[in-house]
Protein backbone atom coordinates (compact mmCIF):
# COMPACT_ATOMS: atom_id res chain seq x y z
CA UNK A 1 0.00 0.00 0.00
CA UNK A 2 1.27 3.51 -1.15
CA UNK A 3 2.31 5.39 2.09
CA UNK A 4 -0.29 8.22 1.26
CA UNK A 5 -3.34 6.03 1.27
CA UNK A 6 -2.77 5.53 5.20
CA UNK A 7 -4.74 9.27 5.30
CA UNK A 8 -7.15 8.86 2.26
CA UNK A 9 -10.68 10.36 2.78
CA UNK A 10 -12.97 10.91 0.02
CA UNK A 11 -15.57 13.98 0.69
CA UNK A 12 -17.49 12.90 -2.57
CA UNK A 13 -17.50 12.44 -6.11
CA UNK A 14 -15.58 15.15 -6.88
CA UNK A 15 -13.44 16.13 -3.66
CA UNK A 16 -10.72 13.91 -1.83
CA UNK A 17 -8.58 14.49 1.00
CA UNK A 18 -4.90 12.39 0.91
CA UNK A 19 -1.22 12.89 1.98
CA UNK A 20 1.16 14.27 -1.07
CA UNK A 21 3.24 11.97 -3.05
CA UNK A 22 6.27 13.07 -5.71
CA UNK A 23 4.04 13.37 -8.51
CA UNK A 24 1.82 16.35 -6.42
CA UNK A 25 5.01 18.56 -5.91
CA UNK A 26 4.34 20.15 -9.79
CA UNK A 27 0.94 20.50 -9.50
CA UNK A 28 1.18 22.13 -6.17
CA UNK A 29 3.70 24.41 -6.53
CA UNK A 30 1.85 25.80 -9.81
CA UNK A 31 -1.29 26.08 -7.30
CA UNK A 32 0.92 28.39 -5.13
CA UNK A 33 2.68 30.75 -7.95
CA UNK A 34 -0.67 30.94 -9.45
CA UNK A 35 -2.14 32.17 -6.33
CA UNK A 36 0.68 33.76 -4.65
CA UNK A 37 -1.14 37.18 -3.90
CA UNK A 38 -4.18 35.94 -3.55
CA UNK A 39 -2.97 33.80 -0.73
CA UNK A 40 -0.50 36.16 0.98
CA UNK A 41 -2.93 38.02 2.26
CA UNK A 42 -3.00 36.02 5.33
CA UNK A 43 -0.59 33.28 5.08
CA UNK A 44 2.89 34.05 6.12
CA UNK A 45 4.90 31.00 4.54
CA UNK A 46 3.94 32.14 1.02
CA UNK A 47 7.11 34.56 0.85
CA UNK A 48 9.13 31.74 1.86
CA UNK A 49 7.63 29.07 -0.60
CA UNK A 50 9.54 29.92 -3.67
CA UNK A 51 11.11 26.73 -4.74
CA UNK A 52 9.87 23.12 -6.03
CA UNK A 53 12.37 22.46 -3.22
CA UNK A 54 10.55 23.84 -0.68
CA UNK A 55 7.55 22.04 -1.72
CA UNK A 56 9.41 18.15 -1.20
CA UNK A 57 10.45 19.81 2.03
CA UNK A 58 6.86 19.91 2.50
CA UNK A 59 5.54 16.88 2.21
CA UNK A 60 8.43 15.75 3.87
CA UNK A 61 6.96 17.90 6.53
CA UNK A 62 3.87 16.75 6.27
CA UNK A 63 4.69 12.59 6.19
CA UNK A 64 7.02 13.21 9.41
CA UNK A 65 4.07 14.95 11.20
CA UNK A 66 1.67 12.11 10.24
CA UNK A 67 3.68 9.36 11.51
CA UNK A 68 4.10 11.11 14.50
CA UNK A 69 0.57 11.58 14.82
CA UNK A 70 1.12 15.48 15.67
CA UNK A 71 -0.45 16.89 11.94
CA UNK A 72 -2.79 15.31 9.70
CA UNK A 73 -2.06 17.66 6.88
CA UNK A 74 -3.72 16.17 3.14
CA UNK A 75 -3.93 17.78 0.12
CA UNK A 76 -7.56 18.65 -1.18
CA UNK A 77 -8.44 17.32 -4.62
CA UNK A 78 -11.63 18.91 -6.97
CA UNK A 79 -11.83 16.66 -9.69
CA UNK A 80 -8.09 15.24 -9.76
CA UNK A 81 -6.43 18.28 -9.45
CA UNK A 82 -4.93 20.08 -6.80
CA UNK A 83 -6.71 22.47 -5.17
CA UNK A 84 -5.60 23.39 -1.62
CA UNK A 85 -4.95 21.99 1.60
CA UNK A 86 -6.71 21.01 4.96
CA UNK A 87 -4.99 20.07 8.13
CA UNK A 88 -5.14 19.36 11.72
CA UNK A 89 -2.28 19.95 13.76
CA UNK A 90 -0.52 20.58 17.71
CA UNK A 91 -2.64 17.44 17.39
CA UNK A 92 -2.60 17.08 21.67
CA UNK A 93 -3.91 13.50 22.68
CA UNK A 94 -3.12 13.94 26.31
CA UNK A 95 -5.82 16.57 26.17
CA UNK A 96 -7.71 15.04 23.03
CA UNK A 97 -7.42 18.69 20.88
CA UNK A 98 -6.10 19.86 17.77
CA UNK A 99 -5.65 23.01 15.79
CA UNK A 100 -7.56 23.08 12.06
CA UNK A 101 -6.63 25.31 9.38
CA UNK A 102 -6.92 25.51 5.73
CA UNK A 103 -6.49 27.11 2.25
CA UNK A 104 -7.87 26.80 -1.24
CA UNK A 105 -6.22 28.12 -4.61
CA UNK A 106 -8.50 31.70 -5.83
CA UNK A 107 -10.14 29.44 -8.41
CA UNK A 108 -11.58 26.46 -6.49
CA UNK A 109 -13.23 29.46 -4.04
CA UNK A 110 -17.04 29.76 -4.10
CA UNK A 111 -17.88 26.00 -5.00
CA UNK A 112 -18.07 24.70 -1.02
CA UNK A 113 -15.10 22.90 -1.57
CA UNK A 114 -13.10 23.97 1.79
CA UNK A 115 -16.39 23.62 3.96
CA UNK A 116 -16.89 20.03 2.74
CA UNK A 117 -13.32 18.97 3.11
CA UNK A 118 -13.17 20.44 6.23
CA UNK A 119 -16.06 18.72 7.35
CA UNK A 120 -14.47 15.80 6.24
CA UNK A 121 -11.34 16.11 8.25
CA UNK A 122 -13.07 17.01 11.17
CA UNK A 123 -15.00 13.78 11.12
CA UNK A 124 -11.67 11.99 10.75
CA UNK A 125 -10.61 14.20 14.11
CA UNK A 126 -13.32 13.53 16.37
CA UNK A 127 -14.34 10.08 15.21
CA UNK A 128 -10.63 8.55 14.68
CA UNK A 129 -8.66 10.27 16.68
CA UNK A 130 -11.14 11.28 19.73
CA UNK A 131 -10.66 14.54 19.93
CA UNK A 132 -12.60 16.67 21.98
CA UNK A 133 -11.87 20.45 20.58
CA UNK A 134 -10.57 21.29 17.70
CA UNK A 135 -9.38 25.36 17.61
CA UNK A 136 -9.39 27.58 14.65
CA UNK A 137 -7.67 30.86 14.05
CA UNK A 138 -8.61 33.47 11.54
CA UNK A 139 -6.78 36.81 10.86
CA UNK A 140 -9.21 39.37 12.07
CA UNK A 141 -11.28 40.37 8.71
CA UNK A 142 -10.51 37.39 7.12
CA UNK A 143 -14.45 36.63 5.58
CA UNK A 144 -13.98 33.50 3.89
CA UNK A 145 -12.15 31.90 6.27
CA UNK A 146 -14.57 32.98 9.50
CA UNK A 147 -17.57 32.15 7.06
CA UNK A 148 -16.14 28.56 6.74
CA UNK A 149 -15.92 28.50 9.94
CA UNK A 150 -19.55 29.70 10.78
CA UNK A 151 -20.86 26.93 8.23
CA UNK A 152 -19.40 23.99 9.97
CA UNK A 153 -21.00 25.05 13.97
CA UNK A 154 -17.26 26.86 15.40
CA UNK A 155 -18.24 29.11 18.24
CA UNK A 156 -16.70 32.84 17.96
CA UNK A 157 -14.22 32.33 21.55
CA UNK A 158 -12.85 36.09 21.07
CA UNK A 159 -9.97 38.27 19.67
CA UNK A 160 -6.66 37.03 20.30
CA UNK A 161 -4.17 40.09 20.05
CA UNK A 162 -0.99 40.28 18.35
CA UNK A 163 -1.30 37.02 17.96
CA UNK A 164 0.65 36.41 14.80
CA UNK A 165 3.13 38.04 12.69
CA UNK A 166 2.50 39.04 9.35
CA UNK A 167 4.73 40.10 6.97
CA UNK A 168 6.41 41.95 9.59
CA UNK A 169 3.35 43.60 11.74
CA UNK A 170 1.54 41.80 14.23
CA UNK A 171 -1.94 40.74 13.55
CA UNK A 172 -5.09 39.93 15.60
CA UNK A 173 -6.65 36.76 15.28
CA UNK A 174 -10.39 35.17 15.84
CA UNK A 175 -10.29 32.28 17.68
CA UNK A 176 -13.12 30.01 17.06
CA UNK A 177 -13.65 26.95 18.79
CA UNK A 178 -15.62 23.31 17.71
CA UNK A 179 -16.18 20.32 20.18
CA UNK A 180 -17.33 16.36 19.37
CA UNK A 181 -20.32 16.93 20.66
CA UNK A 182 -21.37 20.14 19.14
CA UNK A 183 -19.86 18.51 15.63
CA UNK A 184 -22.04 15.39 16.10
CA UNK A 185 -25.10 17.21 16.61
CA UNK A 186 -24.44 18.70 13.49
CA UNK A 187 -23.90 15.75 11.78
CA UNK A 188 -27.48 14.32 12.86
Amino acid sequence: MEKSQLLHLIVNEAIELRLPVAKDAVPFFALIQRNRAYLRKYLSWVDWHKSIEETYRFFFFVHEGFYDKRRYNPLIFYRGHVAGTVSLFDVDMVNDKAEIGYWLGEEYTGKGIMTQAARRLLRFGFHNLRLNRVILRAAVGNQPSIAVAKRLGFTFEGILRQDKMLHGRYIDMELYSLLASEFTLAED
